[in-house]
């Protein structure tokens, strides 16, 4: 890509609340970014804060049971368990949280919230990429309620020529069909 042209002098701060339709489904929310589709903005994020807000205790059933978060360039994904966060361009992080028993029930450890994911050690500063849409998945394996997870992003907004952003709108959606 050629020369970006910043638009933003500090980041700015953008939020997605996830929450599951039911137990164990894969479940969409799109981020409201007010920026149009055709106006040739690339966001670059540089990071990324992760909230399980949901008491783990009471959506796990058992060991090995998990939710599935992700950060998406579409919703028209079928799955983002196994292999999918890695191999999907369209999906552009994914963590996965997952219950694990040590032993007898009463064993456990303290957990620090939020999960902090740190882009700006990636060429250019951060991860590129088009500010519409951008979509929050959740999918969950084995839960006994819906997870309700929040993520917040940080970023500063470019302006790309037109060849730029629609060479950046290929990479994530075009070759993830």
């Amino acid at each position: 890509m050629a020369e970006k042209r910043a638009t933003d002098k500090f980041a700015n701060i953008a939020s997605i609340t996830l929450q599951e339709s039911a137990a164990n489904t894969l479940t969409f929310a799109k981020l409201e970014t007010g920026v149009a589709l055709f106006e040739k903005m690339a966001w670059i994020i540089h990071r990324l804060e992760i909230l399980y807000s949901t008491d783990i205790a009471s959506v796990f059933n058992a060991n090995a049971d998990f939710t599935l978060v992700a950060l998406c360039a579409t919703n028209q994904i079928t799955s983002i368990a196994g292999g999918a966060t890695i191999t999907n361009p369209a999906i552009l992080y994914g963590r996965k949280f997952s219950r694990v028993d040590f032993g007898t029930a009463a064993s456990g450890f303290v957990r620090e919230e939020p999960f902090v994911v740190d882009f700006s050690t990636l060429p250019g500063g951060g991860l590129i990429v088009p500010p519409n849409p951008i979509y929050g998945a959740i999918q969950g394996n084995s839960e006994a309620a819906a997870a309700l997870v929040y993520l917040r992003l940080y970023y500063t907004q470019y302006a790309l020529a037109e060849s730029e952003y629609w060479e950046l709108v290929e990479a994530r959606r075009i070759i993830s069909g």
